[in-house]
């Protein structure tokens, strides 16, 4: 028995198209709203890793600026964030697949 024996022969296309066009608004509303999910996370951890970063800056001792330049350490530290934020937001890209993919394998 099937979801759509309950309609009668004529209406049937019509149901299986209805059901086939809200699976497809459905795959692109959690689409946008995981990108909107996605995107808040990664500006998130970007600041929270810059704030850090700056705050361990402020902790290091005058000895170390003296032999250091101060725009060699922020280009360093910038370029070590931004490289350490697009390795998490690829492995949350891989996680958001891997549940999506699941989620397709369940509802099949």
């Amino acid at each position: 028995m099937s979801f759509f024996d309950v309609f009668p022969d004529e209406y049937k296309p019509l149901a299986m198209f209805g059901v086939v066009f809200l699976a497809i608004i459905l795959k692109n509303a959690t689409s946008y709203f995981s990108s909107l999910t996605t995107g808040h996370l990664t500006r998130a951890l970007l600041n929270n890793m810059k704030l850090d970063g700056l705050a361990m800056l402020l902790e290091v001792d005058l000895d170390f600026y003296a032999k250091q330049k101060a725009g060699d350490i922020m280009s360093h530290l910038s370029h070590d964030i931004s490289q350490t934020a697009s390795t998490i937001q690829t492995g949350i890209v891989i996680a958001r697949t891997i549940i999506t993919i699941l989620v397709y394998l369940v509802l099949l």
